[in-house]
């Protein structure tokens, strides 16, 4: 009798198949994940702790552009890279911050939000040092030389 009863449970789920979970790759997924492939503006900056320039040096460098595509990276840090790699993966803000040492301000003063999108950007060139990114819609930021610089599209 408890066969049966195995049974008569059994029979209705396996007539209903499970639901496919939601994948990521569908368009209104693919669209909300912020891209990189543009010029960006450098709109003020945060010296870190671990700072090698001075505020005036820091200063200097508001107003430059970083520039982004498929293939390519240009910036005042790293220079021009002509065959770029990358790497994506997605952050909570907070974890980057904690991981700069940068002030927690950062995320209202220059209107971060989580999460943000890391992109790992590397050069075949190996002179050229890596260039990482943290993109939250268009918005970003990127660090160099103790300094984190906002940027935006």
């Amino acid at each position: 009798m408890k066969q049966f009863g195995w049974v008569v449970v059994l029979l209705p789920l396996a007539a209903c198949p499970p639901q496919p979970a939601a994948v990521a790759t569908t368009p209104a997924a693919a669209a909300a994940v912020p891209g990189i492939d543009y010029t960006w503006k450098i709109t003020g900056h945060v010296m870190l702790p671990s700072a090698t320039i001075d505020e005036r040096d820091a200063v200097s460098w508001n107003g430059r552009e970083i520039t982004v595509t498929k293939s390519t990276y240009a910036s005042p840090f790293q220079g021009t890279c002509e065959q770029a790699g990358r790497v994506r993966r997605n952050r909570e803000l907070e974890d980057v911050i904690v991981e700069l040492s940068a002030p927690r301000s950062i995320a209202t003063d220059y209107n971060l939000q989580s999460p943000v999108v890391e992109y790992r950007l590397t050069c075949r060139q190996r002179e050229r040092p890596p260039l990482a990114m943290y993109v939250t819609t268009d918005r970003a930021m990127t660090c160099f030389s103790g300094v984190c610089y906002f940027l935006r599209r």
